[in-house]
């Protein structure tokens, strides 16, 4: 269960890092005069992205955003709740963020943005056994049922295919939840993606091979995970934190952090699948995607 405002203060060494560029050192000087309180930063439990390992907050967009405030000279304090609780506070309350939250054209203009964070694109996926179901494309999907944590991007995506909630979607108060009920057959099919799929099959004793992916959801609309800021942060700390995140876009710093966290597995799980990408660790982070 996700520790509600668990304080984790950010003490990376950040020895190796040595900022050069003369915009990158602007920023940064202009961010800490204009920041003389600890940003609150929330975020929810969804590895591995974020989540909570022996207590201590951990995952590669917390690496990413921690490192972020170090580079940036803002002081940020990171706290665990519910999504729900996560994204309201963030859009309600000043000196606020909110990651990892997917960009989308609805949250737009409410509020400022950095990145971006690591991210794939969403698969659905079916049990090897359930050789019943067949997705051809997104209109099969009204004929199975799957499950997503309430308020998740997800829920508007599913509803725009045509999809009802209490039909063909379930709801749940928290993140890949609804793994249980797919595992035991009661859904036919899991959201989840390259880089989640390991974590999300592991809390309900199942590996990658056990799943076959389906049907790749490729929408435009969807612009990645990314920090979202309360619509009143400073433009100089919103600057600071993007020139942070493009360097460590630059030098590989993204990269080296997803290694600590996605193995990707056998090449022979996924050697033969039109749908590889759903299923061998990739990432849609390349240099220049902010």
């Amino acid at each position: 269960m996700p520790v509600a405002n668990d304080r984790v203060t950010v003490m990376m060494q950040m020895a190796r890092y040595i900022v050069t560029a003369m915009t990158g050192v602007l920023f940064a000087s202009q961010a800490a005069n204009a920041h003389n309180t600890p940003l609150q930063l929330f975020t929810e439990s969804f590895p591995p992205y974020n989540f909570l390992q022996e207590e201590q907050l951990t995952g590669i967009n917390y690496e990413i955003v921690a490192t972020a405030c170090e580079l940036a000279e803002i002081e940020c304090d990171f706290n665990l709740v519910h999504w729900n609780r996560a994204y309201t506070a963030a859009l309600s309350q000043e000196n606020t963020g909110v990651f990892t939250t997917a960009r989308y054209p609805k949250r737009e203009a409410l509020f400022r943005w950095a990145g971006p964070l690591v991210f794939s694109n969403a698969c659905f996926y079916r049990l090897k056994s359930r050789t019943d179901i067949i997705v051809n494309g997104e209109q099969d999907l009204l004929n199975y049922t799957v499950g997503i944590a309430r308020g998740d991007i997800y829920q508007d995506v599913l509803n725009d295919l045509g999809m009802t909630e209490g039909e063909e979607y379930l709801t749940f108060s928290n993140k890949h939840e609804d793994s249980e009920m797919f595992a035991h057959n009661k859904l036919d099919l899991m959201i989840g993606s390259s880089l989640t799929l390991a974590y999300q099959l592991k809390r309900v004793g199942l590996t990658p091979a056990d799943v076959v992916p389906v049907l790749e959801l490729n929408d435009d609309a969807l612009g990645g995970n990314h920090l979202a800021l309360h619509k009143s942060t400073d433009l100089t700390i919103v600057n600071a934190l993007q020139s942070a995140m493009d360097r460590m876009l630059q030098d590989n710093t993204y990269a080296e952090i997803v290694a600590r966290y996605v193995t990707p597995p056998d090449a022979s799980v996924w050697a033969d699948s039109p749908l590889k990408r759903c299923l061998n660790g990739s990432t849609n982070i390349t240099p220049g995607t902010n």
